[in-house]
């Protein structure tokens, strides 16, 4: 195919220290720059130095206002306005569709030539507002609409929204860095011989505005410290990697568990910040993975590695339900909020005796897993593709 240049505008939630988002972004510029000669790529990013340093590319700051003269010179006639992926639909408050709204009017208006939605998530949208603005969007102004999961496309649905396609998470294309990889793990003492579980946790809960809050979360670090522990006294061939995919929130929560490990020579943290090739790789050699954290279980997937997960989601709630995955899973509900929308405790003590059971039942998990990813395979379509649909 001819390659041709373009001028490209692209809008995710970038530049957060989150793995996941670096992923999806690495993974999508990688599609663009190996199809398209030269492209023009403007991205919204709150780290430019990082993402400016690592791919010819252009960043500009998020902040919409403040940043204005920047986002309108690469939106003026560009010939894509890219919106994914990611979850960045993540609460049915109608405000959130009304910026939306108005951004693709924005850019409409600057004579922006397609907007493409590639592979968002969408959680409930209940509220009626909510629901005319979404049909109005994604009917009316966009061109190509994609969303991650079948959960998306429903509500979506819902909402009346016509050409809906269903293209998996980019984070499943991630590359990997097994070099590197190696290194992490011998410089935590971990041989080609040794095994080792990834534990990937996060925190979800406003400790500052109530105290309800602070003693739940005070019971999850020392239930999660107590499995741990209890592994680690079963399994005396096991270490146990806390990988943070969110900085510097993940990280805290692994530093405060691991104080509360009374034994803790064979359980380590990770410190790969910006590094999620590194990362990718180190799920391809563990035992299983016991994640929160939605890539956790998506890197895991793509490895075809057994997942024992704390969903506090409905993305997560699919994906293991999917996958066959729930039954070595529990579910939580941490506040009522227009984002998480459930509030209830879960039981840690079933957790532990899930994770027990996955460790027994592993190559049964890996058929679920394995046959899961026969069906996303043909779903992880790149970003250049559907460009090339366009031109």
């Amino acid at each position: 195919m001819q390659k041709k240049k373009l001028k490209i505008y692209l809008k995710g939630f970038f530049g957060h220290d989150n793995t996941g988002d670096d992923a999806i972004l690495d993974t999508m510029l990688r599609s663009l720059f190996d199809e398209f000669e030269e492209p023009t790529i403007n991205v919204v990013h709150d780290n430019p130095k990082y993402i400016e340093d690592k791919w010819p590319v252009k960043a500009i700051k998020s902040h919409f206002i403040r940043y204005i003269p920047s986002h309108i010179r690469a939106l003026y006639k560009a010939d894509f306005l890219i919106f994914g992926g990611g979850g960045l639909l993540p609460s049915d408050n109608p405000s959130s569709f009304l910026r939306l709204l108005l951004f693709f009017v924005f850019a409409k208006l600057l004579r922006v030539s397609y907007i493409i939605v590639y592979s968002i998530g969408i959680d409930p949208i209940q509220k009626k507002l909510s629901l005319l603005l979404a049909r109005f969007i994604f009917n009316k102004l966009t061109d190509f609409n994609s969303v991650r999961d079948e959960y998306s496309y429903e509500e979506l649905a819902k909402a009346r929204v016509k050409n809906i396609k269903i293209i998996f998470d980019p984070g499943f294309l991630a590359e990997e860095d097994d070099s590197e990889a190696c290194d992490v793990l011998r410089s935590f003492g971990i041989g080609t011989n040794d095994k080792y579980i990834i534990i990937a946790l996060t925190k979800r809960w406003d400790l500052e505005k109530e105290k309800a809050q602070s003693l739940r979360f005070n019971i999850y670090l020392d239930k999660m410290a107590r499995i741990i522990s209890s592994l680690y006294y079963l399994y005396d061939h096991l270490h146990f990697i806390f990988i943070p995919f969110k900085y510097p929130e993940d990280k805290e929560i692994a530093e405060l568990i691991k104080t509360k490990i009374k034994k803790s020579d064979r359980v380590h943290i990770a410190n790969l910040k910006n590094k999620h090739e590194v990362i990718r790789s180190l799920f391809k050699w563990t035992e299983l993975v016991i994640a929160m954290r939605y890539h956790a279980v998506v890197f895991a997937i793509s490895e075809v590695r057994p997942v024992a997960g704390i969903s506090y989601s409905t993305k997560m709630d699919w994906l293991l339900d999917k996958t066959g995955l729930n039954r070595y899973s529990i579910r939580i509900g941490i506040r009522k909020t227009d984002f998480y929308k459930r509030e209830f405790d879960p039981n840690y003590e079933e957790f532990l005796y899930k994770i027990l059971l996955l460790l027994d039942e592993k190559n049964d998990a890996v058929m679920y897993i394995r046959s899961f990813y026969d069906e996303v395979l043909p779903s992880l379509v790149p970003i250049s593709d559907i460009i090339d649909v366009f031109l």
